[in-house]
């Protein structure tokens, strides 16, 4: 059976790229408010002088983050060789020499950070609360993460394509080219009628590249959550959520002019959200460990 690192070694997640990059399919700029020093100091803490980033695929966080706390010691993990070596060569372009590339699983992690951001990683393991509890132990106190996972009503074309080709796939063919051969046969007679036809406005990273097939409809562990999973997932390792990052954060607390029984609790109206916009790919939030204020 295929690995998860297998996957990611040949087929890098690299869809996210630095401005600067020619034919960029997509971009983080650096004047967008995502992973900026005035939001983490204010939900996290003023003095963040070690940050941990996991699984950085094409390294454009980490530019951010280095970008944004010149003065502090980062640390970047990636199960990738290709994308470390690519962050290395774009580290060079913003001159940032505080940052430490390391090759590595999270679960190999040692240390003590004040921030540490994770996207798009726990929901690769085949034990997410494993991973959460390791990036926990490491984690100070005071500190706090920026988290990232799939969400499961926003993706709902991801995952009726990804059990169509779960069924055209026969059974033990892990050959990735041609998986993807058949991805693309597939698509190109695909009905108006099919929920990614008719999602291409959310759902988009397989028109830049084979990773991003393989990433979205060929992943060997892909596991979602609707905003009541996210909570519970963070809740059961010890940590609770302060705040969502700004791309959902106002229809997660929208208020859609519905009567809502007194006793619904505030995630039940976000779930309630969730499902009423149809339109959340993800959840993102800055967590602390429970306890914490």
């Amino acid at each position: 059976m295929t690995t998860i690192k297998e996957q990611y070694t040949r087929y890098p997640y690299l869809n996210y790229t630095m401005p600067d990059d020619e034919n960029a399919p997509h971009t983080i700029k650096l004047h967008e408010p995502f992973l900026t020093k005035k939001e983490i100091n204010h939900y996290i803490k003023k003095d963040i002088n070690d940050i941990l980033s996991v699984g950085f695929g094409g390294g454009a966080e980490v530019i951010r983050l280095g970008l944004e706390f010149p003065d502090a010691k980062i640390t970047a993990i990636e199960i990738s060789r290709f994308c470390c070596g690519l962050l290395k060569q774009r580290l060079k372009k913003y001159n940032l020499t505080n940052v430490d590339i390391q090759l590595k699983s999270l679960y190999k992690l040692k240390g003590s950070y004040d921030f540490i951001s994770c996207a798009g990683v726990l929901h690769h393991l085949q034990n997410p609360n494993k991973g959460l509890s390791k990036l926990k132990s490491v984690l100070k106190d005071d500190g706090g993460i920026l988290l990232m996972l799939y969400g499961k009503i926003g993706r709902t074309a991801v995952y009726q394509m990804q059990e169509l080709m779960r069924e055209i796939n026969y059974p033990g063919n892990k050959d990735f080219p041609e998986q993807i051969k058949r991805f693309k046969e597939v698509f190109k007679k695909l009905p108006r009628t099919n929920w990614l036809k008719r999602s291409e406005m959310l759902i988009a990273d397989y028109k830049i590249n084979d990773a991003g097939i393989v990433d979205e409809f060929l992943n060997v562990q892909d596991t979602a959550y609707t905003i009541k999973d996210f909570h519970n997932f963070v809740n059961k390792v010890g940590f609770k959520v302060l705040e969502y990052s700004e791309e959902f954060r106002e229809k997660y607390y929208h208020d859609i002019g519905v009567k809502l029984d007194k006793s619904i609790s505030e995630v039940d109206k976000q779930y309630i959200n969730e499902l009423f916009f149809g339109d959340i790919t993800k959840h993102t939030a800055y967590i602390i460990k429970d306890g914490n204020i």
